[in-house]
C-alpha cells in the first residue's frame, strides 16, 4: 500500500498514522495528569487500569485474565507462554485467553516514562457481539496462541481517551463507561486482532471449550472441580498421572461425561497405552487401586526417559486418531524397551 507503514500486523495510510500520533499524544498528557507518580493505579472504571514507570526493573511474572493493552510511551518486551513480543508506543497487545506472562519495560526514565493502560476484555461481551457481527471466522494462523499485537487504530485510541477522560466525571462513569467499553471491545473484534477473539469466544469452537475450561479452573482454583464437569467440556480425556489411585476415578469421570479416555503408565522400560471408551472396562478394572499413597510398581522400578516419551508419543498419536475419527488403538498396548516388544490386547467383554 503506497504511503503505508507496515508495523505489528497492520499497514496504515499516512493521514491515518497522524491521526493515529494526535490522539495518543492526548493520551499521554492524561496519564501524565493522572499518574503523577509511577504506579499501577485501577481506577473507578471497572476494569481499567493506568500504568507509569520510570526505572528499569526485573521481569514481572503474573497470571493475567484476557486483556487489552494499549502502550501510550515507551517499549516494552513481554513473553506469553512461549511467544515473545516487543510492544512500542501506540501499539495494543490483545491476550484473548487467561496465561502466564513475563514482562519488563525497556530503559524508561523520569523524564520519559513508560506508560501504558489496559482493560480486561468481558468474554460475554465478546460472546454477544460476535454473533450480532455475524462474520466468518478466520483461518488458524500464528496468532492461534491466543494472543497478538498491532498498531492501534485511531478509533481504539479515541476510544481509550473518552474512557480516561471519564475518570474527571466520575459520576457519569455508571452509565457512560459501558457504552465505551463495548465500544472498544467492538473495535477490537473489527479490527485486525478479531480473528483471535471470535476463534476463542465463538461458542462451539475448539478454541472456546479451551478457553472455558481454562476459566473454570481459574474461577475455582481454591475450590473442588469436579472431574466430570471438565470432562464434558472436552473431546476426549488424557491422563498424565503417576501411580493408580486417581486412575479409576478418571476413567469413571469420562465414562459419565460420555467422552474416551487415552491413558497410559510406565514402569522401568516397560509401559502401555490404551484408549478406553464410554462403557469399556479399562485399565483401572485390571490394575488395582495401588497403596494408601496412590503408588504403583513404577515406585521400585523407577520412570526412565525413553519409556516416558513413547508413551506420550503413542499417547498423543491416539489422541489425535480419536480426535480426527481415524481407527484407534482397540483395547491395552503394552510395549517392553528391553525386548522391543508390543503387544495388544482387547479388554474382556
Amino acid at each position: 500500500m503506497e504511503g503505508g507503514k507496515r508495523k505489528g500486523g497492520i499497514v496504515m495510510e499516512k493521514q491515518e498514522r497522524e491521526k493515529a500520533a494526535a490522539v495518543n499524544e492526548e493520551l499521554k498528557r492524561l496519564l501524565l495528569r493522572h499518574l503523577e507518580q509511577p504506579a499501577i493505579r485501577p481506577t473507578a472504571v471497572a476494569g481499567l487500569t493506568l500504568v507509569r514507570r520510570e526505572a528499569a526493573n526485573s521481569s514481572e511474572r503474573c497470571f493475567e485474565k484476557p486483556l487489552a493493552s494499549i502502550l501510550v510511551q515507551g517499549n516494552k518486551h513481554t513473553v506469553i507462554g512461549t511467544h515473545a513480543f516487543s510492544i512500542a508506543a501506540k501499539q495494543c497487545l490483545v491476550s484473548g485467553v487467561d496465561m502466564p506472562s513475563t514482562s519488563y519495560v525497556v530503559d524508561p526514565t523520569p523524564e520519559k516514562p513508560f506508560l501504558a493502560l489496559f482493560f480486561y476484555l468481558d468474554r460475554q461481551l465478546i460472546t454477544d457481539l460476535a454473533m450480532e457481527m455475524e462474520q466468518d471466522l478466520p483461518p488458524s494462523g500464528e496468532d492461534s496462541l491466543g494472543v497478538a499485537v498491532a498498531d492501534a487504530e485511531p478509533d481504539l485510541l479515541e476510544g481509550a481517551v473518552r474512557l480516561v477522560k471519564l475518570l474527571d466525571k466520575p459520576e457519569q462513569i455508571p452509565m457512560r463507561a459501558p457504552m465505551i467499553m463495548r465500544e472498544l471491545h467492538y473495535l477490537l473484534l473489527a479490527g485486525p486482532q478479531g480473528g483471535i477473539l471470535r476463534r476463542l469466544h465463538t461458542l462451539g469452537t475448539q478454541n472456546n471449550q479451551i478457553v472455558q475450561a481454562i476459566s473454570l479452573l481459574r474461577r475455582n482454583v481454591t475450590a473442588t472441580v469436579r472431574m466430570d464437569d471438565l470432562a464434558r467440556r472436552a473431546d476426549v480425556v488424557v491422563d498424565a498421572l503417576g501411580g493408580l489411585r486417581d486412575r479409576r476415578a478418571v476413567q469413571e469421570a469420562a465414562a459419565k461425561a460420555g467422552v474416551p479416555l487415552v491413558s497410559a503408565g510406565i514402569s522401568g522400560l516397560t509401559g502401555w497405552v490404551a484408549v478406553v471408551r464410554p462403557g469399556e472396562n479399562g485399565p483401572a478394572a485390571y490394575l488395582g487401586a495401588g497403596d494408601e499413597h496412590g503408588g504403583g510398581v513404577e515406585e521400585t522400578e523407577g520412570n526412565l526417559a525413553p519409556t516416558a516419551a513413547l508413551a506420550a508419543a503413542l499417547q498423543a498419536s491416539e489422541v489425535l486418531k480419536v480426535l480426527t475419527g481415524r481407527p484407534h488403538q482397540k483395547g491395552l498396548l503394552l510395549f517392553d524397551l528391553a525386548e522391543n516388544l508390543f503387544t495388544p490386547l482387547e479388554w474382556a467383554r
